[in-house]
């Protein structure tokens, strides 16, 4: 396997800055670079890298083809295709992101 060229640290905080912050794409729960438990804790999950297109089924390296994502998600998603995924993590992803809208509105 091939070493990687970037960092959850570097390449985060940049699809960080171009995703809108520190989110799970795919369930849009809270990720840091420091692991804690998503899903079952209401610290951030540890963040993790994914390709969406998998580079076992020919995706690229590049930014382009690069997701923050909780490891929970990371790892549930493996080397499925991207809209496979991402519809099935639908109903979790609204459910974070209405807990988030709620905990905005109570602050």
């Amino acid at each position: 396997m091939a070493r990687r060229l970037y960092s959850v640290r570097s390449a985060g905080a940049y699809l960080a800055r171009r995703d809108g912050g520190w989110y799970c794409h795919y369930c849009a729960c809270r990720v840091h670079r420091t692991p804690d438990n998503c899903h079952i804790t209401p610290k951030p999950a540890k963040a993790t890298i994914d390709h969406m297109h998998p580079l076992s089924k020919g995706g690229e390296d590049g930014v382009r083809n690069l997701v923050l994502a909780c490891k929970h998600c990371n790892d549930e998603k493996g080397n499925q295709d991207y809209a496979v995924f991402w519809n099935a993590t639908s109903e979790r992803r609204e459910q974070n992101q209405r807990g988030s809208a709620y905990a905005a509105q109570k602050r």
